[in-house]
């Protein structure tokens, strides 16, 4: 009895979950018996009945499936081969023809890889690859480049976004009976093959040196203007320094010249002599001779008076100046002579 039991529990469960079955919200339903379909699609989510055994439910996703082509090398109508690597976005838009003309997934990947490839490759092919490459007419940022190193673009037909839209309608026609809509196709990546992109790249380098080589120079060449500008300033400054300073020495010599001049042609003459004291003058005792500009100078001490005379070749007479005190007496001739005054006598 127990043993029973348990078989018809067995028995009604198995009963139960081939009837019954649950419909989730991303998903769509296709119901088959005997491996036909039957009904409609079932769209709507919850808790759904089918006879048992001899029914069959088919599951298909409602959301967005993607598609990632395989990279392939493609000639442009210009005989250039690039690499162009694409992807898609697709849906289930009819289940159950999607059901009857691919079953599932696999089958519908299957048949995207051969249209979308396929019509890339059309597309590549009738076009340029400066119109696969580019979208816009856009300027160029030309920066501090020369004329010679300007970039000129050339301008642009379609662009990669129309051809792109291309590719998308065209293989949208062929997909409209598979139960599929493709929702958008992009190309992922475009490069050139190995051997042009080494070259490229070269080319590139190259390019970017000349330039490196052009800023060094314009650098090279400022620094020595500044070196220049600062030597020639440097320059300018020790010549001014130079000419102040030997214009202060010329100065200072003048003056001193000057100075010296003044105390021996005025100045007072140091001699020293002995007078008797009896005499109306002392005595006469020559003391010294000296050249200064062509005058003879004679230095006598009178009674501790003392006198300068100076002989001018240009002149015939005698320059006899009084020193040191003012009331003198001179072979009873000069009175009050003023120091340092020149008196011409003879």
């Amino acid at each position: 009895m127990r043993i029973g039991t348990i078989v018809i529990i067995i028995l009604a469960w198995i009963l139960l979950s081939s009837t019954l079955y649950v419909v989730n919200e991303p998903e769509q339903v296709i119901i088959t018996q005997f491996g036909k379909p039957i009904g409609d699609p079932i769209d709507k989510p919850g808790l759904k009945f089918k006879t048992p055994f001899i029914q069959k439910v088919h599951r298909f996703d409602k959301r967005f499936l993607e598609w990632n082509g395989d990279a392939n090398q493609l000639p442009t109508r210009d005989k250039r081969f690039i690499w162009v690597d694409t992807y898609a976005r697709w849906r289930i838009s009819d289940p159950l023809l999607y059901f009857q003309r691919l079953r599932d997934e696999r089958g519908a990947q299957t048949r995207l890889d051969d249209i979308l490839d396929g019509e890339t490759r059309n597309a590549i092919a009738n076009h340029d690859l400066v119109e696969v490459i580019r979208s816009t007419n856009r300027e160029p940022l030309q920066g501090d480049l020369t004329p010679e190193e300007e970039v000129i673009l050339e301008p642009i037909q379609v662009g990669r976004a129309r051809i792109q839209a291309e590719v998308l309608a065209n293989a949208q026609e062929r997909v409209t009976d598979l139960g599929i809509e493709i929702l958008d196709v992009r190309f992922q990546r475009i490069n050139y093959v190995e051997e042009v992109r080494q070259k490229v790249y070269e080319r590139m380098i190259a390019e970017r040196r000349r330039i490196a080589d052009r800023f060094r120079s314009e650098g090279q060449g400022e620094a020595s203007r500044i070196i220049g500008e600062k030597e020639r300033e440097l320059k300018r400054i020790q010549s001014g320094a130079y000419r102040e300073a030997q214009k202060l020495v010329g100065e200072a010599d003048a003056a001193a010249t000057l100075r010296a001049y003044d105390t021996l042609c005025y100045g007072v003459t140091q001699a020293e002599g002995i007078a008797d004291g009896d005499h109306p003058f002392a005595d006469l005792q020559l003391v010294r001779i000296c050249q200064l500009q062509h005058r003879q100078i004679f230095r006598i001490d009178l009674d501790n008076r003392h006198f300068v005379l100076r002989v001018r070749p240009d002149r015939l007479c005698l320059e006899l100046s009084a020193v040191l005190e003012r009331h003198g007496n001179i072979f009873r001739i000069l009175y009050h002579v003023v120091v340092g005054q020149n008196i011409p006598v003879g």
